[in-house]
């Protein structure tokens, strides 16, 4: 997992309750009923880094996923990381969109670089982001 390359042998316990303190489980994401799921990659690893087999590997075990909690074939980069070559790939395996945090070359096709911003999780920003309209501040 990426958090063990980034901070070493952590035991599996640590991880499995950090897991269910600040991610969905696939129940909980399957009880989302207005809202689209989709991947951001089994491992959150750059696609960018990996040779193709791996990089097919990880696209087929995220559409597994998705198929099993009922998610849609859309994919978010992990960090935003895009090349012509990864873009190529996600289409070719099934997936009908992918977005980016990061500008792409102009030969990945649109729906394969839709723009994308991350939203911190602290509610002052996202108020000052946010601007009520007329509709709904009613």
């Amino acid at each position: 997992m990426m958090v063990r390359k980034q901070f070493g042998n952590i035991p599996e316990e640590v991880l499995s309750a950090e897991r269910k303190r600040l991610y969905l489980s696939d129940q909980e994401l399957r009880s989302l009923s207005t809202a689209t799921v989709g991947t951001h990659g089994i491992e959150h690893i750059r696609w960018t880094t990996l040779d193709a087999n791996t990089l097919d590997e990880t696209l087929r075990r995220s559409l597994r996923w998705l198929e099993e909690i009922g998610g849609l074939p859309i994919a978010a980069y992990p960090d935003g990381a895009c090349s012509t070559d990864v873009a190529a790939r996600v289409a070719a395996m099934g997936f009908q969109a992918a977005f980016t945090l990061n500008s792409t070359p102009s030969s990945v096709p649109s729906a394969y670089a839709v723009r994308r911003i991350v939203m911190p999780d602290n509610p002052e920003y996202i108020a000052k982001v946010i601007k009520p309209t007329k509709e709904n501040a009613a």
